[in-house]
């Protein structure tokens, strides 16, 4: 059984559910056009002529 005592962060459910993007979304109240709707994958994504 998962603690609910738990500050959200160590909440194993809080970080499951914060990495999805709707979830996100809804928790912030934003539109769903920035970081909020971006998959972690999304958020690594770089130009394909991208300098490293």
């Amino acid at each position: 059984m998962v603690s609910l005592s738990k500050s959200p962060e160590k909440n194993p459910v809080h970080k499951l559910l914060s990495k999805w993007p709707l979830l996100r979304q809804i928790a912030t109240g934003a539109d769903g056009t920035g970081v909020e709707a971006m998959s972690n994958k999304t958020r690594g994504l770089r130009a394909h002529i991208h300098d490293t």
